[in-house]
């Protein structure tokens, strides 16, 4: 596979992420035409296609340790970040749960920390947040996200090297994972249709399983991207008028609104092929339209920050249209640009240095556990 920098992956991945914002503000509801028009491009089976499409080519590239270092650096570092700043909003409001012990939280923090999602926090260590208090629940919904995302980085040695080790079935065996994965949303869908509360329809709603049919389709066009690669570049006008047709044609038939992570369609599948061909195409084409950001991607600090701000206006009523728009985004933008300038980056910089660090520490350790202990 050889693709590049010269593409437009950080300007889909801002769009993406302005997406999620609109939709979970009021702005999407209070202009119907701009709520159905964004429905049709969900941020977050977006950010999953990319995020195939890219980790694939990083690890074919990378691999080994070095692969999960720079992954994890991209990760953690601020969403641990936003995690504590969200905690201290939640001590200066009050809002701690009146029985909670050091141990409780001490458990939650570590769990949350580590998968990346509150939820599984409070699956394990229960709840923290006291349901009267300011905020009723710990203010964020997009951290089981990260959890998915974090799945597939674990996942995805596994799908490439089945892919590698057959390589005349590589097609099949992709496809085999992509199958497993969508009979598993569609099982999950029926479960939340006729058991919503049981543990399993829970468990499934956070789950690489449940989500990695998205993933798969930026998996198997980074595998197969020399052969396909010049069915997307520039091509991104044939791609937008076959997906919004088709869109057009089952909401017309079928009355579908839109498409999502969590929205079955009954041509969901189809959908969603389509779509990473939109995400794909206009990544490849014009990609000089990415260099309006200058390298600087807020896209992930949008992602985070956004939601507290939105649930911090919500407790507080101020719902008014334009000042909480302005608030917002001035917050959003400010907290991502803080994210990135101050979190991110450095982190980002840190990538070779942390891990020719590991690298040396792990080879050191391998060798004394071969050598074995030294007779005095």
């Amino acid at each position: 596979m050889k693709t590049n920098h010269n593409n437009n992956f950080d300007l889909v991945r801002l769009f993406a992420a302005s997406q999620v914002v609109l939709m979970h503000t009021n702005f999407a509801g209070n202009i119907p035409l701009l709520g159905t028009v964004l429905g049709q491009f969900p941020g977050v089976p977006i950010f999953y296609i990319v995020s195939g499409f890219l980790i694939t080519h990083s690890y074919r590239r990378e691999g080994g340790l070095g692969f999960y270092v720079r992954r994890m650096l991209r990760i953690y570092p601020a969403l641990w970040v936003n995690v504590i700043a969200i905690l201290l909003l939640i001590a200066l409001t009050g809002s701690f749960a009146p029985d909670l012990t050091w141990l409780r939280f001490a458990e939650w923090l570590g769990v949350t920390l580590a998968s990346g999602c509150d939820i599984y926090g409070t699956f394990v260590a229960g709840r923290i947040v006291e349901p009267n208090g300011f905020y009723q629940s710990f203010p964020t919904g997009v951290l089981w996200t990260i959890t998915v995302e974090l799945m597939f980085y674990l996942l995805l040695p596994a799908i490439v090297k089945s892919a590698n080790w057959a390589q005349r079935f590589t097609g099949v065996i992709l496809f085999g994972w992509w199958l497993a994965s969508y009979v598993t949303f569609l099982f999950y869908q029926h479960l939340e249709k006729v058991a919503h509360d049981n543990f399993l329809t829970k468990t499934l709603s956070i789950n690489l399983a449940t989500d990695l049919w998205l993933f798969m389709f930026g998996v198997s066009a980074a595998i197969y991207w020399d052969r396909i690669g010049r069915f997307f570049t520039s091509r991104l006008g044939y791609w937008l008028l076959c997906y919004l047709t088709f869109a057009l044609v089952e909401a017309y038939f079928v009355g579908t609104p839109g498409i999502g992570a969590r929205i079955m369609t009954p041509f969901a599948a189809i959908r969603g092929l389509l779509l990473a061909g939109v995400v794909l195409a206009f990544a490849f084409t014009k990609p000089t339209m990415a260099t309006i950001l200058r390298g600087q991607d807020l896209s992930y600090g949008i992602y985070l920050y956004h939601y507290p701000i939105i649930a911090t206006l919500a407790v507080l009523h101020i719902n008014r249209p334009f000042l909480s728009g302005v608030i917002i985004i001035i917050g959003t933008l400010f907290s991502a640009a803080s994210s990135w300038f101050f979190i991110e980056r450095p982190a980002l910089n840190s990538k070779r240095a942390v891990t020719d660090f590991f690298q040396r520490n792990f080879r050191r350790h391998a060798n004394i556990a071969v050598a074995g202990p030294v007779d005095s």
